[in-house]
C-alpha cells in the first residue's frame, strides 16, 4: 500500500511536468495567440514554438482587424512580445506601428542595433507630444553596440548625433528631455568610439 502511495504521488508531481513538456513544442495559429493576447495578466506564450510564433505576432501587429474586440491591447501586446523576443522580425512591425503606439514602439526600437530603428526613433524627438519626444531620447541612451562594419549603422548613429546636438543646443523649457537628450548625446558618442 506504502508504495502504491508512493507511485500516485510522483504520478502528480510528474503528470504536469510530462504535459508542459508536450505542450512547449505547440505550433502557434492567429487564432489561439489573439485569444491569449487578450488576457492583460495571463500572456504566457512560452508554450508555442518560437519559430511558428515570430510570423503570428507579426501578422497581428501588422494585420490585426482594428474593428475587432480587444483590438489596442491585442497589438500591443504583440509589438511588446515581438520587442522583447530581440529578432530581426520586430524592427518592421515596430516602425509600422510607431504613429498608433508610439511610446511601446519606440521604448523597443531603442533596444535594437538597426539602422532602421535608429531613423525611425529620431524624428519622434520632434513630436508634439513630450512623453513621445522624451521616450525617444531615452530611446537613443538604450541602443545598444552593433556591427562596426555595417555602413548604415554607423550612417543612422551618427545622424543621430548630430540632431540630438543641435537640439541640446537651442533652448529648450523641458529640463526632463533635455536631460535626456544629454544622455543620448553621450551614449550615441560612446557607440561611435566603440564602433
Amino acid at each position: 500500500m506504502r508504495r502504491f502511495i508512493q507511485i500516485q504521488i510522483a504520478m502528480l508531481v510528474l503528470i504536469p511536468v510530462f504535459a508542459t513538456a508536450a505542450w512547449a513544442s505547440m505550433p502557434a495559429d492567429y487564432d489561439t495567440v489573439r485569444l491569449m493576447l487578450t488576457a492583460p495578466d495571463n500572456q504566457d506564450l512560452s508554450m508555442f514554438d518560437q519559430e511558428t510564433l515570430i510570423p503570428v505576432l507579426v501578422d497581428i501587429a501588422l494585420n490585426d482587424d482594428p474593428e475587432a474586440a480587444y483590438h489596442d491591447p491585442v497589438v500591443t501586446s504583440a509589438l511588446k512580445w515581438l520587442g522583447s523576443m530581440h529578432v530581426p522580425e520586430a524592427v518592421e512591425p515596430l516602425i509600422e506601428n510607431l504613429d498608433e503606439y508610439p511610446t511601446t514602439c519606440i521604448y523597443w526600437l531603442g533596444t535594437y542595433a538597426s539602422a532602421d530603428a535608429v531613423n525611425a526613433i529620431v524624428p519622434m524627438l520632434d513630436s508634439d507630444d513630450v512623453s513621445v519626444r522624451y521616450e525617444a531620447a531615452v530611446a537613443l541612451t538604450t541602443l545598444p553596440v552593433g556591427d562596426a562594419e555595417d555602413e548604415a549603422w554607423i550612417e543612422s548613429l551618427t545622424d543621430a548625433l548630430e540632431r540630438v546636438t543641435s537640439m541640446t543646443a537651442s533652448v529648450q523649457t523641458d529640463q526632463d528631455f533635455m536631460s535626456a537628450l544629454t544622455d543620448a548625446a553621450t551614449h550615441l558618442g560612446r557607440l561611435l568610439t566603440e564602433e
